[in-house]
């Protein structure tokens, strides 16, 4: 969550005020801009919440309402830069950490001799205002399954279907990373074998992401190796998504 705390300044002085704030993209002006309303006075510093990340530039609007005509004044406008969260912290969450194990779970049931499979998805920020307080929660998911892969790739890797929605002043669901699994090589053939931890894929990656794969052996996993063998939690692309 965002919070950005400081003074708009009006120079006005009238006792029958209306008072909304205007939230824009930086530097695409205010004419497309998100409205919300405040029960702050206007005289002292004002806290709001910016409820997705991006570039935004927020300005009070005072409507005059002593005046017949309603006359308008604007604030300075102030510039919030609100952040994605970084990969650790999204690595390190216990509700992203229990999807990622389902995940991993799903991975080594559907391994056979024939085929192999990579399961994955979102990671979602879910935020929004619930009485005077922020909220911000992760939604996970679904996992979805690759196509199968053969045990003769050295690396594998997919495209996975992420989505994007939301607000800065109503709340917002917005992507912040994806996660996925890479495949047991168990059940290939003699000599078989593929590398562990991010693929190149991964790492040329625009968005965050978590993967959970084998610790391996000098850094391979290899053809009859134990299904249940030890994992790691790896991490890849970015540290946090671009707001750009």
């Amino acid at each position: 969550m965002y919070l950005f705390s400081s003074p708009f300044l009006i120079d006005h002085n009238v006792n029958n005020l209306t008072v909304q704030y205007q939230i824009a993209k930086f530097g695409q002006g205010f004419t497309t801009s998100y409205y919300f309303t405040s029960s702050h006075d206007i005289n002292i510093d004002c806290s709001e919440y910016v409820l997705m990340p991006g570039d935004w530039e927020i300005r009070a609007e005072v409507t005059d309402n002593d005046n017949s005509t309603g006359n308008k004044y604007y604030s300075n406008a102030l510039e919030i830069a609100a952040l994605y969260p970084d990969v650790d912290s999204i690595k390190n969450s216990s509700d992203v950490l229990g999807v990622v194990d389902g995940a991993w779970q799903e991975t080594k049931s559907a391994a056979t001799a024939n085929s192999i499979y990579e399961y994955g998805g979102g990671v979602y920020i879910v935020s929004a205002i619930f009485g005077s307080s922020p909220v911000l929660v992760y939604e996970v998911g679904p996992d979805q399954q690759s196509p199968p892969f053969g045990c003769s790739s050295t690396e594998t890797s997919w495209p996975i279907g992420v989505n994007f929605t939301g607000d800065p002043v109503d709340g917002a669901t917005f992507l912040a990373a994806t996660y996925h699994t890479h495949p047991p090589f168990t059940y290939c053939s003699y000599g078989d074998w593929r590398y562990v931890g991010p693929s190149d894929w991964d790492n040329s990656s625009t968005v965050p992401g978590v993967l959970i794969d084998y610790v391996g052996t000098g850094g391979k996993t290899f053809w009859g190796d134990d299904i249940n063998g030890t994992t790691e939690i790896y991490t890849y692309g970015p540290e946090r998504r671009s707001i750009q």
